[in-house]
């Protein structure tokens, strides 16, 4: 989804591990070497954010594709195998355990993202870069269907994780960005990961973070405000019984903000809000 804050917490995390801190509730487990490649930016803007989150850190390299056109005249497109390799052989020769990809849209030029053919341009390197102990983290826009990466369901296949980041509904701010992250697929996961809403503040050059537990109730009013209706279509989102849906419908019927009519379920008021009562 445009807008709705991937770059900042893109930029967080690859601080986050580059620096060896945790990211909001997420721990941290050593410093290590961390290449950021961004193929949207300014490069102003990701100097500002990046400086609003900490000191300059020695572990991050971000290249901008803006000053190496600049500089070279060349563009990066990770679907040419000799950009891929040049990638590798930089992540190899300088130690970067941790590679970034913002984001898929404009890094992979001249591919059909509807077409699982064309992502076999891309996989193959990806996972070569997993033998070799290198982690791939790429950002990539929703569908049309908000719920949904944009494009071809194959490009999750060989992913261990993904996240997936949702608008709240009291309105984007000014600046900054305010949203709800929650994990769509977790690999090898002991437990189902929490849902977090987030907020990026930037105040002066500093920029505040702060995250809070989404509770079952906020994640269930805010599936309602993001259209889904019904008891089946809520429980296999948020991955729970459908008598458990059914408590939440009636608890926020008593809190007089939901109406249940022909098992549907709606906003009394009929606004989209998810935190307005």
């Amino acid at each position: 989804m445009r807008g709705v804050g991937k770059t900042w917490l893109g930029i967080d995390l690859a601080r986050g591990i580059a620096e060896g801190r945790s990211v909001g509730p997420w721990e941290g487990h050593g410093k290590k070497n961390v290449l950021y490649l961004d193929g949207e930016m300014p490069p102003d803007d990701v100097k500002s954010r990046d400086k609003g989150l900490g000191p300059p850190c020695e572990n991050l390299v971000y290249i901008n594709h803006e000053i190496l056109f600049g500089r070279t005249g060349r563009i990066i497109n990770i679907t040419d195998p000799q950009v891929q390799s040049a990638i590798t052989d930089l992540c190899l020769d300088l130690g970067f355990k941790v590679l970034f990809l913002d984001n898929l849209s404009t890094l992979a030029s001249g591919s059909d993202e509807n077409k699982g053919t064309d992502w076999e341009m891309l996989q193959p390197w990806l996972l070569n870069l997993r033998r070799r102990k290198i982690a791939v983290v790429f950002i990539h826009h929703a569908g049309r269907n908000p719920k949904e990466m944009r494009g071809h369901s194959k490009r999750e296949d060989a992913a261990f994780w993904v996240i997936r980041l949702e608008r709240t509904e009291e309105g984007e701010p000014r600046v900054g960005a305010k949203f709800i992250s929650r994990f769509t697929k977790c690999r090898n996961a002991a437990n189902e990961p929490t849902a977090y809403e987030w907020c990026y503040l930037p105040n002066g050059e500093q920029t505040q973070v702060t995250y809070r537990v989404m509770a079952a109730i906020d994640v269930f009013k805010q599936l309602v405000a993001d259209g889904l209706t019904k008891c089946a279509d809520i429980a296999a989102e948020m991955e729970v019984s459908k008598g458990y849906v059914s408590k939440l419908a009636r608890q926020g019927e008593r809190a007089g903000w939901l109406t249940i009519a022909g098992g549907t379920y709606k906003f009394r008021d009929q606004r989209k809000s998810a935190y307005n009562d």
